[in-house]
């Protein structure tokens, strides 16, 4: 068992290291790999702990708005590029749920949404290595995930995404 706990966290941490360090360009056309979803399988329900170490389960966020699913690394350069972006757009998320969810610690979590002034509604959580992959497998970083008022999956961005990409899709 502990091999395979191992085997996990090795291609993981692979995986980071490739996405963080691959170079991704932007353009409008193509601003990160994206994928269109026909079948629109639904938000999954898994826990999260946000900065105060409060377990949340994902089913208690405000219901009957778009949810975005922000996966980062605090020190994903992508990330980093990503949130310097996403906080000029603070405002334009208000009637949405969109989460940052990084397995790193909370102080480094903390640390991060203060760098990049990124406040509410945008928040930050963590998650265990286990309920990611379990939830949703390998990922390029920086994720996102866009679900609508009927928390059906809309859209995925692997890589850094445009964010005026993002906000078409939470109109």
């Amino acid at each position: 068992m502990q091999h395979i706990i191992r085997l996990l966290c090795f291609l993981f941490i692979m995986t980071y290291f490739s996405a963080c360090t691959s170079t991704q360009e932007k353009n409008e056309d193509s601003p990160a790999q994206q994928t269109s979803v026909e079948t629109k399988p639904k938000l999954p329900n898994f826990q999260v702990m946000d900065l105060e170490k409060k377990l949340i389960s994902i089913s208690q966020l405000p219901q009957n708005r778009p949810t975005i699913v922000f996966f980062f690394h605090p020190d994903c350069e992508h990330c980093q590029a990503e949130a310097t972006e996403l906080q000029k757009y603070t405002d334009r998320f208000v009637n949405t749920n969109f989460l940052m969810i990084t397995w790193d610690e909370i102080p480094k979590i903390r640390a991060f949404m203060q760098k990049y002034k990124l406040k509410a509604p945008i928040t930050a959580y963590k998650v265990d290595n286990n309920t990611l992959f379990q939830t949703y497998g390998v990922l390029r970083l920086p994720a996102v995930y866009i679900y609508n008022s009927q928390n059906e999956l809309v859209q995925q961005f692997n890589g850094e995404a445009k964010i005026e990409a993002i906000l078409n899709y939470i109109k």
